[in-house]
């Protein structure tokens, strides 16, 4: 049986009914509805006389994370199914879920966003990789967008995070302990990312079957600068593992998998204190960084580069061959002194010189295209300046760190790119 969940708050009172129509519409039958009502949320009595509903009350619980969690706590069933309270099922969404998950830990659908009331479809930029494709339902005629395949690079952020629906194997859900409870936001997202660096298996249904309501009240837009530093915290929490899973794994993009071919990982200038599971690569190891790197074309798939790159004569050199070895989307990651602070001018070993601004030249069309003989072509997804720790901030050492994408055939990139 499948245990379809729903936190019921009080912005959730007036979707409630229509939510309930498409849940009792299902061509899969067996099923419970487990509801939790909080802060103001309250289920019809018509709904509750329905033996499959599951009525819950909670006053204490604070967070959504802490919400979902309690309701699978409360499932009977061998499968869960978030739904919020809002939102509304395509009538085979149950029977197709409980059929992916037959061969699968998690599964989830794409979705088709809609403006309340008017029914406006809304949708995502296509410049950052999204696409879209007509549904009908309950006669109108929305726009469903694919859900993009569950990658290390997808899963970086939330933005391509596997969205509605979302399902789970119960025993796969409690192997990697379930929501959260101190999430306030980004559950789902953070959930999804344990479930993935714990290797299980991801499905995804390439139909819509989820339809998604968009109002005033959605979390997106009412506690969206939380979502966004959240957000953040799961990536620097997760990235590197993230990265190092795509140097040895299997993936999907829907039914077509490719098995990666064995790629390296690379410690640039990593002499001393070699990175955990890297290899070096050092001029006291024999390797001129200067000249060509000792390494095949296409064969790197993570660069670590901590106190390396500044001390290389030629950042072009530097970039073009990072960008050779590494695999079609394959990651590469500086911390570098920033000459906005005394730290890149102080040691007399450093021959090169970098700041934010020195990235642009390398993710960004508009300046690459002053640079002769620059053939690296990266997508950004991190880019900051920092202090390390506080001994470093004491003595005014501001580091930058980027995170970088190689932009190369096969590697289908979601979030801007601007080379």
């Amino acid at each position: 049986m499948i245990s379809v969940f729903t936190p019921l708050s009080a912005s959730g009172n007036r979707y409630i009914q229509a939510t309930w129509e498409t849940l009792k519409s299902q061509t899969l039958g067996e099923f419970e509805w487990v509801v939790l009502e909080n802060h103001g949320g309250s289920l019809p009595k018509k709904i509750r006389k329905d033996p499959r509903v599951k009525v819950y009350g909670d006053t204490v619980l604070e967070g959504i994370g802490a919400l979902k969690r309690r309701c699978c706590e409360l499932a009977t069933g061998d499968f869960f199914l978030e739904l919020d309270h809002d939102d509304l099922l395509h009538d085979t969404a149950l029977e197709k879920a409980v059929a992916a998950l037959e061969h699968a830990d998690f599964a989830y659908s794409d979705t088709a966003e809609f403006h309340d009331e008017t029914w406006v479809p809304n949708t995502y930029r296509t410049d950052c990789g999204w696409s879209s494709y007509p549904v009908t339902f309950q006669g109108h005629e929305l726009l469903a967008q694919p859900q993009p395949p569950a990658t290390p690079h997808n899963l970086r952020l939330i933005d391509w995070s596997p969205n509605h629906f979302r399902a789970w194997r119960k025993d796969a859900y409690w192997k990697v302990d379930g929501h959260n409870p101190n999430l306030p936001v980004i559950d789902d997202h953070d959930l999804i990312v344990r479930m993935y660096l714990a290797d299980l298996i991801f499905k995804h249904i390439p139909e819509c079957l989820y339809f998604y309501r968009v109002h005033p009240q959605n979390t997106v837009g009412t506690k969206n600068a939380l979502i966004r530093s959240l957000t953040q915290e799961v990536y620097d929490r997760n990235i590197f593992a993230l990265a190092e899973r795509f140097c040895t794994h299997v993936e999907c993009q829907g039914d077509d998998c490719r098995r990666m071919w064995p790629l390296k990982k690379i410690d640039l200038c990593g002499g001393i204190d070699t990175a955990p599971g890297y290899e070096p690569l050092d001029l006291s190891l024999g390797h001129d960084l200067n000249h060509r790197w000792p390494l095949d074309d296409h064969s790197v798939g993570v660069l670590r580069a901590y106190d390396a790159i500044e001390h290389l004569t030629s950042p072009i050199h530097t970039m073009n061959e990072a960008y050779r070895v590494l695999a079609p989307g394959g990651f590469f990651f500086i911390r570098v002194p920033s000459t906005d602070g005394r730290g890149a001018f102080q040691d007399p070993t450093h021959v090169s010189f970098w700041n934010e601004n020195s990235f642009w030249y390398y993710t960004k069309h508009s300046h690459a295209r002053y640079v002769p003989g620059l053939q690296a072509r990266f997508q950004l997804t991190r880019l900051r300046t920092f202090y390390p720790n506080p001994g470093m901030e004491e003595a005014r050492i501001p580091f930058v760190e980027a995170h970088l994408i190689a932009l190369k055939d096969g590697y289908s990139p979601m979030g801007l790119v601007e080379m």
